[in-house]
């Protein structure tokens, strides 16, 4: 029985992870949508590139 709920903790800490890595990938995402702060590092990231492709 131990080794089994052990196993079940893990599970549940694996499955807690990926839920908080997605709600901050999500949250992530939508405040770069909708800032300026993500227009800003839209168009550092173009620069960067266009500099380094010429």
């Amino acid at each position: 029985m131990k080794s089994r709920n052990s196993l079940l903790l893990r599970n549940d800490d694996c499955l807690h992870l990926v839920r908080a890595t997605l709600i901050l990938a999500g949250l992530g995402l939508f405040v770069l949508n909708s800032s300026l702060i993500g227009k800003v590092v839209i168009v550092v990231a173009n620069t960067l590139r266009d500099s380094i492709s010429n």
